[in-house]
């Protein structure tokens, strides 16, 4: 239970405090190799290169899904802007597509990813030993250092960055502030335009139109808001790329170890699949870190071609 715990904390670090700034120099990688994957068995070579496969793979999903935010964000203002401007928004609506459709693979992959961790986190017990619960712990530890050095060095333009969204929060919340006293206003039938006494009658519609007109403007205020806050958070976007880097480059390294051409094929297969461990007909060679992704894709198309058929 003890590893268990500590294994959970090593992947908290880096996918929830999760751009390429992170990085591991040689001389300290090759001293992981020779302290801990020299001295392991092929078998725990697997179970460790498997682990750090798909926390580098969730760690990079993850990564990649946040990039998505601010280009859909920027394309749904310019969408309302154009539509209450009576403009037209084809290719606007069309980019967006394309970028919905990629999201949603993405995040289907992030799916796929998660639910395989949470199969390897069922299976630690059959599978972790003293010395892979070392070596992954001291990527643990290395990986605390390092992101806790890029956040001291990004401190001075976080702090900036917050500043300047505070300065733009405390104006949004003035117009906000305006927004709710003329709705308070029209609520109790106090219209912000004079009524002649011949167009009292015509009360209710003038209200009606006066809030047609004016709630482009208004939601244009929020969603001006919401892109504050995406962009006060760019640095902890990029601790998400940093913290994917750390797994790659430790990745990378035991990857090495298993294409080597006198290591046994039979441990560089990948074991883990989103509902058990892998039958043997279903178990790919493990990818190199560059491919990772690409593999990720592949095995969600394999996993979405294989639900469809069984519906």
């Amino acid at each position: 239970m003890k590893s268990t715990h500590r294994i959970l904390f090593l992947t908290s670090i880096l996918l929830s405090s999760i751009s390429t700034v992170a990085n591991n120099s040689d001389n300290h990688l090759r001293n992981w190799q020779t302290t801990y994957l020299n001295a392991m068995t092929p078998a725990e070579l697997q179970f460790t290169a498997n682990f750090l496969y798909i926390s580098y793979a969730i760690a990079l999903v993850e990564s990649k899904i946040k990039q998505f935010n601010i280009p859909i964000l920027h394309l749904n203002q310019s969408i309302r802007l154009n539509i209450a401007n009576y403009k037209d928004t084809t290719n606007e609506l069309a980019t967006l597509k394309t970028l919905l459709d990629r999201l949603s693979v993405v995040v289907g992959a992030r799916t796929i990813y998660m639910e395989t961790y949470n199969i390897c986190q069922k299976q630690l017990d059959q599978y972790i030993t003293p010395t892979v619960q070392a070596a992954l712990e001291n990527i643990q530890q290395n990986a605390q250092l390092q992101l806790r050095a890029w956040a001291d060095e990004k401190a001075s333009t976080t702090a900036e960055q917050l500043k300047q969204a505070n300065d733009e929060i405390g104006q949004s919340v003035q117009y906000l502030a305006a927004v709710a006293g003329t709705y308070k206003g029209l609520s109790e039938g106090d219209l912000p335009i004079e009524v002649t006494p011949e167009n009292q009658i015509n009360k209710s519609l003038i209200t009606l139109n006066l809030l047609l007109s004016s709630t482009p403007q208004f939601i244009t205020i929020t969603e001006n808001l919401a892109a504050t806050f995406t962009d006060a958070s760019n640095d902890a976007v990029e601790l998400i790329a940093a913290g994917a880097e750390i797994y790659k480059q430790y990745y990378s390294v035991i990857h090495y170890m298993l294409m080597s051409p006198t290591f046994d094929k039979q441990y560089t297969t990948t074991m883990f699949g989103m509902h058990d461990i892998l039958p043997e007909e279903y178990k790919t060679v493990l990818p190199a870190a560059n491919s990772v992704f690409a593999h990720m894709l592949e095995t969600t198309k394999l996993y979405t071609q294989t639900e469809f058929v069984q519906k």
